[in-house]
């Protein structure tokens, strides 16, 4: 199955000198342009969002009147309910509109439905208990309702009136609410169009206070807003890109105990700058974990809380909900694959179609992500409830097939159904339709639909650029942009002709790579999340398409690429591509004889080098005056015409991104015998390592230089530093590619380490790095040369 990407590339335009200068640089302008920002009002407008004026919220249909009605509701005291749903966007949308509500005097509470028992939406059941039980006159929906007709009439028929508040497509038939203030109903095309459910009920907040003449309170939702918003993955265009904006300056400023709360725990307490990312990444999975497997009234109660113990009692809920939702996640996505694989889908189907009672209701949304992300194919995760014999179904879509529109037309085999056009969800009765009926149509309407070339994935590039734009200015300027989400994408650029210097895995699960790259003696360092493998070698011809960053470490900053993908260099033959194919390399190991002649070169020649990490052999050779310049480890290399292997590396990595940093002609492989490690005494020198760092480099260290003094490899190294942390004697904070930031607590709880579980990984990932190293001594030399040869070079094993 070909998963390649297929890179396309921006139109090129002419920039005109007036967005020229407003930008600065000619790349900005020219992003600008690919954004269809065309002329200087526009950009001006898009470059200061924060600063701009927002729409009033009466240009949305039944705003006006949903504002008399709740104004009726506090003058007779009448008991309002809120009604929303347990995502992110849902959570933060009632905590918005309680918050305002209950300022202006509003006699409220909030209801959300339970994911696993009510589904999204209005619930009869639910309904009937709200108006018996709450006595509620009045319910207002946030995040939902525009397709709860017959939940609408009831309410109706018992007296009780419902104001909708919405973002989702409306289907043929609307409810008959008392209001339905829904931007997708607006006549006219209007800026506030794409508004998510966070961003509707912010409307009906603002035009409340402004009633009641309170509009300063405003700035205290924004913060929900923002987070709803980028939650909910509606495009960062227009409106949403002037709430957001505002948002994330404010939370910059300062932040309400609760928000502040979930930044510690994400590990952000200490960043300067407030992103667009962080929310994504860190603050609304959180968020949404409590929803997913317990009601999401506590991350309400969560969001409105000025109370610091309740606060402090509830997130400690939440980051252990995320945790375990992390490996639901997890063991629901690795069965989802086998099944996948059993059932031989992807060769029959256009699209990945599942079924399993076990899967719980809260997490397969996550999962049908991840597949999709995986296989690239329009993904349906279906829960099966044997005890209600009912379906439940969250899908995640591609470019090409439009959701909404393919439920739509299958609406009769729902119970419910809503979405966009890249997420939606429903239900249907088992009764009435069986699973494979149902997936047997589906797939026959997106066999139909979707066409051959939408399965090829695709990665929109700014611009080819050289490596000299990548300046620590340029990348700063590149922030006016965000924040980034749907409809303002991140920037992705594409750099041709770079040589593939070395690379390695990184990150606890070795499934990260780290890769140097140079261009005429310049080099820049790269990191591809979640890719343990590449089967480019060392010293190849690359281009690569990424995003820049900036990466501070050790007090300097510098430009770090963020890879979205590589690929061979046209232009290069299989010459240039196969540089170790022509090195001489010469054993020593059984060979007594050659070692004197070997001893003669390097006291001889000044192009040599030796391999030398193991503390017992750089003790030894640094008595010995001609070797005292001439000992490389795998951080302190150098191109050289000779390389001598003394001490035999952990891994083949390492091995690796030696050879392609020395690029030698002459490999004289000597190979010291192999003295396998004492576990307890590298943990034992890795705690006072550690403690020194804290002491004297402010707890800030490089993990490559820290294996290369253990003469370790990273993936052992990372086993004992988490060892380290789970008994206290680390608190890490900030884990980053190359480096940790952390704070030494002591050193007494090391005996405590061999009785862990988790010590038994550590154990067999030294034992890894020791049969490597006793391979090497064993197997024949051309064996050896082979292996770092082959074209298959990170698939081969020793």
């Amino acid at each position: 199955m070909n998963l390649a990407y297929k890179w396309i590339y921006s139109e090129e335009r002419q920039v005109p000198q007036d967005l020229l200068e407003l930008a600065g640089s000619k790349i900005i302008a020219e992003l600008l342009l690919n954004r269809g920002i065309d002329n200087l009002q526009k950009a001006k407008n898009f470059l200061n969002s924060e600063s701009l004026p927002l729409t009033p919220g009466n240009v949305i249909n039944d705003m006006q009147k949903a504002v008399e009605r709740i104004n009726e509701a506090i003058d007779s005291q009448e008991h309002v309910v809120i009604y929303g749903d347990f995502d992110a966007d849902g959570v933060t949308s009632t905590s918005l509109l309680y918050k305002c509500l209950k300022y202006i005097g509003v006699n409220v509470s909030f209801y959300i439905p339970d994911r696993a028992d009510e589904g999204h939406g209005l619930n009869s059941a639910s309904v009937c208990k709200l108006i018996s039980a709450k006595q509620a006159k009045l319910i207002i929906t946030v995040d939902c309702g525009i397709s709860n007709v017959p939940e609408v009439k009831l309410a109706k028929g018992l007296g009780t009136d419902i104001i909708i508040t919405d973002h989702h497509e409306p289907h043929e038939v609307v409810p008959e609410a008392y209001a339905i203030v829904n931007p997708k109903m607006t006549e006219e095309e209007s800026e506030v169009k794409y508004l998510a459910g966070v961003g509707v009920a912010y409307k009906l907040a603002y035009c409340l206070l402004e009633h009641h003449n309170k509009t300063e309170y405003s700035d205290e939702l924004f913060h929900l807003v923002t987070i709803g918003t980028i939650a909910d993955l509606v495009p960062l265009i227009e409106e949403n890109r002037i709430l957001v904006a505002k948002g994330l300056k404010l939370m910059q400023e300062k932040k309400p105990p609760a928000i502040a709360k979930l930044f510690e725990l994400a590990g952000y307490k200490d960043d300067k700058v407030v992103s667009g990312e962080m929310i994504a990444f860190g603050i609304a999975p959180r968020i949404n974990a409590i929803g997913r497997l317990e009601s999401a009234e506590l991350a309400v109660k969560l969001l409105v809380s000025e109370d610091e113990q309740e606060i402090d009692e509830i997130s400690k809920t939440l980051n252990h909900n995320n945790r375990l939702r992390q490996q639901m996640c997890h063991d629901t996505f690795l069965e989802a694959d086998q099944k996948l694989m059993a059932e031989h889908l992807l060769d029959k189907e256009k699209a990945i179609i599942l079924s399993d009672s076990s899967w719980h209701p809260g997490i397969i949304g996550i999962v049908a992500s991840k597949l999709v992300e995986k296989y690239y194919r329009p993904t349906f995760l279906v829960c099966i409830d044997e005890d209600n014999n009912e379906g439940r179904c969250s899908a995640r879509s591609i470019d090409g097939l439009n959701l909404h529109d393919t439920l739509t037309f299958h609406s009769d085999f729902f119970t419910r159904f809503g979405g966009h056009a890249l997420a939606a969800g429903f239900s249907f009765d088992l009764n009435k339709v069986s699973f494979d009926k149902l997936k047997d149509n589906l797939n026959n309407t997106i066999n139909k639909d979707l066409k051959q070339e939408n399965l090829k994935r695709t990665i929109k590039i700014e611009k080819n650029i050289e490596l000299s734009d990548l300046t620590v200015e340029f990348i700063e300027s590149l922030r006016k942009l965000a924040p980034y989400g749907e409809g303002n994408p991140q920037p992705v650029f594409s750099i041709s002709n770079l040589t593939l210097k070395q690379y390695k895995t990184i990150g606890a699960a070795n499934n990260h790579l780290r890769l140097f790259l140079e261009e005429n003696n310049n080099v820049i360092e790269a990191i591809w999340w979640q890719r343990g493998s590449i089967d480019i070698k060392p010293s190849t011809k690359v281009d690569v398409a990424f995003i820049p960053e900036l990466n501070t470490f050790g007090g300097r900053t510098r430009v770090q690429l963020v890879i979205k993908d590589i690929k061979k260099s046209e232009n290069q033959s299989d010459s240039d591509t196969d540089s170790t194919s022509s090195v001489q390399w010469v054993d020593y190991r059984n060979n007594i004889t050659d070692k004197q002649m070997l001893v003669d070169c390097l006291k001889a020649s000044n192009d040599i080098v030796m391999y030398v990490e193991d503390s017992n052999s750089v003790k030894e050779l640094k008595t010995k005056d001609y070797l005292n310049q001439k000992l490389v480890t795998r951080t302190i290399c150098k191109k050289t015409n000779q390389l001598v292997i003394f001490d035999l590396p952990p891994d083949k990595l390492v091995f690796d991104n030696i050879l392609a940093d020395i690029n030698p002609k002459v490999i004289h492989f000597v190979g010291k015998s192999n003295q396998e490690q004492d576990p307890s005494e590298v943990i034992k020198l890795l705690s006072g390592m550690l403690k020194y760092a804290y002491t004297h480099k402010s707890g800030e260290v490089s993990l490559s230089i820290l294996a290369e003094k253990l003469f370790i490899s990273e993936k052992t190294l990372m086993l004992c530093i988490q060892l380290l942390e789970k008994v206290g004697i680390v608190n890490l904070k900030e884990n980053k590619s190359s480096s940790i930031k952390f704070e030494f607590l002591g050193s007494s709880n090391l005996g405590k380490i061999v009785s862990m579980k988790e010590y038994e990984d550590y154990l067999a990932s030294l034992k890894e790095s020791n049969d490597f190293r006793n391979k090497l001594m064993l197997k024949d030399i051309e064996e050896i040369k082979k292996l770092f040869c082959t074209e298959e070079k990170n698939l081969v094993e020793v």
